[in-house]
């Protein structure tokens, strides 16, 4: 007789808990459905350096960043080491000495400039020229950043190896694209933003 109202304590607790557990967890499934919605997994897809041009284009109609696999070659993926033996100076580097993140950029030419609330915020100078193996070499303040069209400090020979790649990711809108080199010693970022254009990442 003893063990029946001990049953029904445990049933009852039993279906307290799974009343208060099983909105939880209707509300943390609806809530990863919510961002798995609003932040996709990035797609990967497997492609080859003589497909980049034309994989980018198929891209181009997709709204979610996507990786390509397996498209630059092998040859092209350049370090530090490689970069100060053929790249020996760089021009107009960005110096930044209270802190290693470089941004927002600041450009004077955009139309809204002219507003009298508009102030530039960005925490960087514009540097001398170094070599690029100092460049590399520094690891403590201040911080060096490199932004520059490919063809204002890269060698002629450099081009010319980069010539098919530049083909490629201009392939999406040729008449008004262009292919940047950006550098950072380790430790060095630039933050998140949002371009109103397709952007390739090599």
């Amino acid at each position: 007789a003893a063990e029946a109202p001990l049953r029904r304590g445990m049933l009852n607790a039993i279906v307290a808990a799974a009343v208060l557990i099983i909105p939880c967890a209707l509300a943390a499934l609806a809530w990863h459905f919510q961002v798995m919605s609003e932040h996709p997994r990035i797609a990967i897809v497997e492609s080859d350096p003589g497909r980049l041009g034309s994989s980018l284009l198929n891209l181009s109609t997709q709204v979610h960043p996507t990786i390509l696999r397996g498209a630059i070659p092998e040859r092209l993926r350049w370090d530090p080491h490689m970069l100060s033996v053929r790249m020996q100076t760089i021009r107009q580097v960005y110096e930044c000495s209270s802190s290693p993140q470089f941004g927002p950029y600041f450009d004077m030419r955009r139309p809204l400039n002219e507003l009298p609330t508009v102030m530039k915020r960005h925490n960087y100078t514009e540097a001398e020229s170094l070599s690029t193996a100092d460049f590399f070499a520094r690891h403590m303040p201040p911080y060096l950043y490199y932004s520059a069209e490919i063809d204002r400090d890269l060698p002629q020979q450099l081009l010319l190896e980069l010539t098919m790649l530049e083909r490629s990711l201009v392939a999406i809108y040729p008449s008004h694209s262009s292919v940047n080199l950006w550098l950072g010693r380790a430790g060095v970022v630039a933050p998140c933003h949002y371009d109103g254009y397709h952007n390739a990442f090599a």
